[in-house]
C-alpha cells in the first residue's frame, strides 16, 4: 500500500469530478477527487457551522468510509464544490444533503489552501437553526451532537479530550466563537 493510500483511504466518492484551482482560486480544470487529493492540488470546499439559539454547535461524526479523517468529529456540514458551483450554492447544497436543513448560511471567512487543510480553499459559513436534531445522512455521518464552542475549544487546547476532531474544527473554532460573541453583543444593544 502506498503512502497516499494510507493517508487517503478509498471512498465511494473517489471518482467524483471536482475542479482544481491555482493559488488565486481560479479554476484550472477538473479531475477525480481522489487524484486531486493524492496530487495535493488546490481545490475548493465549504464548511458550515450550524448553531442553535443557545449558541450550541452541531458537529457531525464523519463516517468510517470517508477518505479523509474517518470517524473524526467535524463541522455541521462540509463538502467539495461541484464543477461550476459557487461557495454559497455548495453551502446550501451540503446543508440539505447532509442534514436536511434548508437555509442560506452567512459567510464568516475564507481560508487559504495549505498543506494543513489538504490544499483546500474553503469558506466557513454559519447558520442559526433551532429545529432539533437534524435528520442527518446516515451514509456519510455516524452521528451528530451539540457542543458548547468555548468548552470544545478548552477540550481541544488541553489535549485531554477523548474525541478526535478534524483540522477544520480545530482551526476554525476561533472564527466561529468570535462571530457568536459579536452576535450576542448585537442582540444586547
Amino acid at each position: 500500500m502506498s503512502l497516499m493510500d494510507q493517508i487517503y483511504q478509498k471512498a465511494p466518492t473517489d471518482q467524483d469530478l471536482i475542479e482544481y484551482v491555482d493559488a488565486d482560486d481560479r479554476v484550472l480544470g477538473r479531475m477525480c477527487r481522489r487524484e486531486i487529493h493524492i496530487r495535493n492540488l488546490r481545490h475548493r470546499s465549504v464548511h458550515v457551522a450550524v448553531v442553535n439559539h443557545l449558541d450550541q454547535l452541531w458537529l457531525q461524526k464523519r463516517g468510517s468510509a470517508k477518505d479523509a479523517s474517518p470517524g473524526c468529529w467535524d463541522l455541521s456540514a462540509t463538502g467539495h464544490l461541484e464543477p461550476g458551483e459557487s461557495y454559497d450554492e455548495a453551502a446550501r447544497r451540503e446543508l440539505a444533503e447532509e442534514l436536511s436543513i434548508f437555509g442560506s448560511p452567512g459567510v464568516i471567512r475564507k481560508y487559504p489552501a495549505t498543506a494543513r487543510n489538504g490544499w483546500e480553499f474553503h469558506v466557513l459559513f454559519w447558520l442559526r437553526w433551532d429545529g432539533g436534531e437534524p435528520d442527518y445522512n446516515r451514509t456519510e455521518i455516524e452521528q451528530v451532537g451539540l457542543f458548547d464552542p468555548t468548552g470544545l475549544k478548552d477540550e481541544i487546547m488541553s489535549g485531554n479530550g477523548s474525541r478526535d476532531y478534524t483540522t477544520a474544527v480545530i482551526d476554525e473554532l476561533d472564527s466561529l466563537i468570535s462571530i457568536l460573541k459579536q452576535n450576542q453583543t448585537d442582540r444586547v444593544s
